[in-house]
C-alpha cells in the first residue's frame, strides 16, 4: 500500500482517498482487586465495552467534523490498571 501522490508517470486512482479519524473512549472497571482472575474479568470487560459501544461511541461519532456517513473501520481493546481503553478507527469517502 503505498502513501502520498503516484510518482511521474503513474496514473492516479479516480477515486479520493478516504478521511480517517481515531475516536479514543474508556470506562473505569470495577475495584482492583475485586476481579481476581480472567473469568471474572471477562464478563466484566465485555459488559463495559458494550454500554461504551451502545451509549459513547454513537455521539462521539455525530461530533466528528462535517455531516457524513462515517463508519467503524477497526478498533482496539486494551485493559490498564482497571481502565478499559478502547480505540476504533472511522472513516468516511473523501468528498470530491
Amino acid at each position: 500500500m503505498r502513501f502520498g501522490p503516484a510518482p511521474a508517470g503513474e496514473l492516479e486512482m479516480d477515486q479520493p482517498p478516504n478521511d480517517y479519524r481515531m475516536i479514543v473512549l474508556s470506562r473505569r472497571l470495577r475495584i482492583p482487586g475485586v476481579l481476581q482472575t480472567m473469568v471474572d474479568q471477562v464478563p466484566e470487560i465485555r459488559s463495559a465495552l458494550n454500554n461504551l459501544v451502545s451509549e459513547e461511541l454513537g455521539p462521539a461519532i455525530a461530533l466528528l467534523d462535517g455531516a457524513g456517513s462515517w463508519a467503524v473501520h477497526s478498533h482496539s481493546v486494551t485493559v490498564h490498571n482497571g481502565l478499559l481503553i478502547a480505540t476504533f478507527l472511522v472513516f468516511r469517502p473523501a468528498s470530491a
